[in-house]
C-alpha cells in the first residue's frame, strides 16, 4: 500500500491563505508535508475531484467576479512530477450567484452544480472533456440558475434562502440541494436540469425542523440512509432515503451535555465501511463521532475529540486497511490542520500531528474525498 496520499486544501485568501495547497499525507505517521506551490484563486472554499482526469473544480466564495455580483467556478489541472504537484488554471466562469460554498461534480454527465450560499441559489453548468465550461456565443457561461425564495425563523441566519450543499443521490438520478435559510432538503431530477431551459420545480421537498439550519449531507455507502448535519441546532438528522422523499428516523445532538457556549456544526462524513459517522463542532471545537447501527442506520455511543485548533470547518476521513481511519480537520481560525487516528474496532482516537496553513476551510484527498 502506498503510504503517501495526495491532499488538496482550499483556504480563505481574505484571511491570509494563498489559494489551493497540495500536500502529502503519510498514512502511517500522519505527517503532512508540502507537495508543491499553491495555486492563487480567491477564496476556494470548496474543492471537488474529476476522477481519472487529474482535475479539480473549485468554488470561489466571493461576492463579485469579473464585475458581476457573483462568485466563480474554476477548473484546475494538476500534474505530478517526481513527487512535486503542479497546479494550473484551465478555465474560470461565474457561479451564477454570490458566495458559492459547495460544488457537486457529476463525472458521467459532465455537469457541475454550485451551491451559492449568499445568493440563495444553485447553478448547473456542463463542462467538456478538456475541463472547460459551457459558454454562450457571447463567451459568457451557459448554465441554468435555480433561485430559491423565502426565509426561515432565525432572523440573523435565515433572513433569506442560503443554499449550502449540492449532492448526488445514490442512483445518480438527480441532485439534492440543502438550504440552510429555508430548513429544506430539495430534490431535483437531472432530466429537468438542462442549460437554456426554465428553472424547474423540485420533485419533492423535505422540511427539516424549524430553525435547525441544515448544512451538509452524507449518504451511507451501502444502505439507503442519509445523514443531515444541522449548523444552527448542532444536530444530526438520520433519514431513510427513497426517490420519493425522506423518512426521519432519528435526531441526535452533536454537542456534549457539558458544553454551554455558542457552537455551530460544519462538516459530516461516514467511513467507507459504513460503521462510523463524524461531524465537526465550531465553538466546542471538536469532532463528534459515533457508531452507526447496521440494522436501522441510527447513531449511538457518541464521543468527542478536541480538534486541536479553532473552528473546524471541514473534515476528511481517510480509511486504511488496518481497521483504522485518519481524521483530518481544517481549523479555519487557528490556521492549522489536525490529524487523528480512529480505531474503528475500539473507537479509540489517537492524536497524530498538526500542520500550519493559513485559514484552511476545505481538505480533500484524491480518490477518497
Amino acid at each position: 500500500m502506498n503510504s503517501q496520499q495526495l491532499v488538496f486544501v482550499g483556504t480563505y485568501t481574505q484571511l491570509g491563505g494563498k489559494g489551493i495547497y497540495p500536500l502529502w499525507l503519510d498514512l502511517e505517521t500522519g505527517v503532512l508535508t508540502e507537495a508543491g506551490e499553491p495555486l492563487s484563486i480567491d477564496n476556494p472554499s470548496w474543492l471537488a475531484e474529476w476522477p481519472d482526469h487529474q482535475r479539480l473544480f473549485a468554488a470561489g466564495e466571493t461576492g463579485q467576479f469579473q464585475g458581476l455580483p457573483t462568485g466563480s467556478l474554476a477548473s484546475i489541472a494538476w500534474e505530478l512530477s517526481e513527487q512535486s504537484v503542479q497546479l494550473s488554471l484551465v478555465d474560470q466562469v461565474t457561479s451564477g450567484g454570490r458566495g458559492p460554498c459547495h460544488i457537486l461534480v457529476d463525472s458521467q454527465l459532465k455537469r457541475l452544480v454550485s451551491a451559492n450560499y449568499s445568493g440563495g441559489s444553485a447553478y448547473v453548468i456542463d463542462f467538456s472533456d478538456d475541463g472547460r465550461f459551457a459558454r454562450r456565443s457571447d463567451g459568457q457561461a451557459d448554465g441554468l440558475l435555480i433561485q430559491h425564495e423565502g426565509k426561515g425563523p432565525n432572523p440573523k441566519r435565515q433572513e433569506a434562502p442560503h443554499v449550502h450543499f449540492a449532492g448526488a443521490v445514490p442512483d445518480d438520478q438527480g441532485v439534492l440541494l440543502v438550504d440552510l435559510g429555508l430548513d429544506q432538503i430539495v430534490f431535483y431530477a437531472w432530466e429537468d436540469l438542462a442549460a437554456g431551459s426554465e428553472a424547474p420545480a423540485p420533485r419533492w421537498i423535505e422540511q427539516c425542523p424549524a430553525g435547525s439550519g441544515p448544512r451538509h449531507l452524507a449518504f451511507h455507502p451501502q444502505q439507503p440512509w442519509l445523514y443531515a448535519v444541522c449548523e444552527l441546532s448542532s444536530q444530526i438528522i438520520v433519514y431513510q432515503w427513497t426517490n420519493q422523499g425522506l423518512k426521519q428516523v432519528q435526531i441526535i445532538d452533536t454537542l456534549p451535555q457539558t458544553f454551554a457556549g455558542q457552537s455551530t456544526c460544519a462538516s459530516i462524513r461516514v467511513t467507507s465501511d459504513g460503521r462510523w459517522i463524524a461531524a465537526t463542532n465550531r465553538g466546542d471545537d471538536s469532532i463528534a463521532f459515533g457508531r452507526i447501527n447496521t440494522e436501522d442506520g441510527t447513531i449511538s455511543d457518541l464521543a468527542w475529540q478536541p480538534c486541536a485548533g479553532r473552528t473546524p470547518r471541514d473534515l476528511l476521513l481517510v480509511d486504511k486497511d488496518d481497521h483504522s481511519t485518519l481524521m483530518l480537520t481544517a481549523n479555519q481560525d487557528s490556521s492549522n490542520l489536525s490529524v487523528f487516528r480512529l480505531d474503528r474496532t475500539t473507537g479509540v482516537v489517537d492524536t497524530m500531528g498538526q500542520f500550519s496553513i493559513p485559514a484552511p476551510v476545505r481538505v480533500m484527498a484524491v480518490g477518497c474525498s
